[in-house]
């Protein structure tokens, strides 16, 4: 019971955050009044460009870092391990020990399964160089399962 309410806390706090973050988005993005003699003229704004790295339709947020095991999608042949960095409603990031090929499809599941079978599948959309290993950017290929959202943050 316990965790079922920690569950559905962490999950309400997700999307308090959420909410704080596209009203201070859509704050910024509305014009600021002026008296109507000091307005100029009415012009088009451009279109906002986004920035080159940033692909994201989606907010992120940090995870706790959950170990997992990247395995092939279809043979389901163990490929590395890595960490989940963040998170967002349509993929994740990684943290891996190895490089791995942009659109690999790969399946991912926790380092110590539990009863629930948490899984995701997901296609490799980036992969680079970091740090701490290889940054992987994954798109989720089939929706989470409930349980599986759970686990994986």
């Amino acid at each position: 019971m316990f965790k079922v309410m920690a569950i559905l806390a962490y999950i309400a706090l997700g999307c308090v955050l959420v909410s704080i973050y596209r009203k201070e988005r859509n704050k910024s993005e509305q014009p600021e009044e002026t008296p109507e003699r000091e307005q100029p003229e009415p012009k088009t704004p451009p279109p906002p460009t986004p920035l080159p790295d940033e692909r994201r339709t989606d907010p992120r947020w940090l995870t706790r870092r959950i170990s997992v095991v990247v395995a092939d999608a279809d043979s389901r042949k163990m490929l590395t391990r890595a960490t989940i960095y963040d998170r967002s409603l349509t993929g994740m990031r990684l943290v891996a020990e190895r490089n791995l090929d942009t659109g690999s499809r790969l399946y991912i599941c926790p380092a110590h399964a539990g009863k629930d079978g948490a899984s995701a599948k997901v296609e490799v959309r980036y992969c680079q160089r970091s740090d701490d290993g290889w940054l992987l950017g994954c798109r989720f290929t089939e929706p989470l399962t409930e349980e599986a959202s759970a686990r994986f943050g």
